[in-house]
This record gives structure tokens, sequence and C-alpha cells, in this order.
């Protein structure tokens, strides 16, 4: 998308979200699991309106552990495609005997062509199953239309 494609946007409505604060969920697990409060809910005014997603967060995996943390984003059971083709995108992988703290960033454009309330959560899993813990997270969610 060009930035002459997003000046032409009109912004309808804006909500934002902070939660996830000092400890945050710390997992171990190697399926996705709902980052705690990591949720936001916007009703779009139009079906035809897109939602532009922007999150950032801190993440730590373990120490002393080879493995990596792995981040999606989703509307209902449906990932919202944002980073890589697949919308499943990846914290720095710790190498053995350090410990890595992550910056994640997320930014999206999801079309849910619904009125209705539409809400977004984020997952995270463990390549290994050690530890990741994930805290101050800060959500937004837009509802743009063309």
């Amino acid at each position: 998308m060009t930035i002459n494609a997003i000046n032409n946007y009109n912004i309808a409505e804006v909500i934002q979200f902070a939660s996830v604060n000092g400890a945050g969920l710390a997992s171990t697990s190697t399926s996705f699991v709902d980052i705690t409060s990591a949720t936001i809910t916007i009703t779009p005014t139009s079906a035809s309106s897109n939602i532009l997603i922007i999150a950032s967060f801190a993440s730590v995996n373990a120490l002393g552990v080879n493995s990596s943390m792995y981040f999606q984003c989703l509307r209902g059971a449906t990932v919202v495609p944002g980073g890589p083709p697949s919308g499943v995108y990846a914290g720095n992988a710790v190498v053995t005997a350090e410990q890595t703290n992550a910056a994640n960033h997320f930014v999206a454009i999801d079309s849910p062509a619904t009125t209705g309330a539409t809400t977004y959560k984020f997952q995270q899993r463990s390549s290994t199953g050690t530890t990741i813990t994930t805290y101050n997270l800060h959500m937004i969610a837009m509802e743009i239309g063309a």
C-alpha cells in the first residue's frame, strides 16, 4: 500500500488499550495461548471499513536455553496477517546461556466485513517449552474507511 493510498482513508473510530504491565503473562506452552488481557474490541460503523491494528509489547525468553518466541494476532479464530505472510512472527531467538529481551511490534490492516463488535487478541508460544514472559502491551484499533 502506498502513502497516497493510506492518505485516502478516513479515520472513523479509534480505541486504545493498554494492559499486561509488570510481570505480564509467563507461559511455557508450545501451542499458542492467549496473552492475558491482550484483547481489544472495536465496532465498525460500516461493513466496508478496514481496521488498523497496531501493537507493541516486550517479551523475554528463559535464561540459558536456545529457544524462540512466537506471537500471533487473531480476530475470532482467524489469524490476522501482519509481518510474515503466515501472520505468525518470531521474537529474537535466545542463544545458549543468554537471555533475550525483545521489543515486538505488530501492524496490520484487517477487513472484518461487519458492523458487529469485533475482538482482536494476541497469543504467544515457545518453540521448546521454555518460559516466555510478555509484558507492557499496548494496542490500538482504528476504523478506517476507503
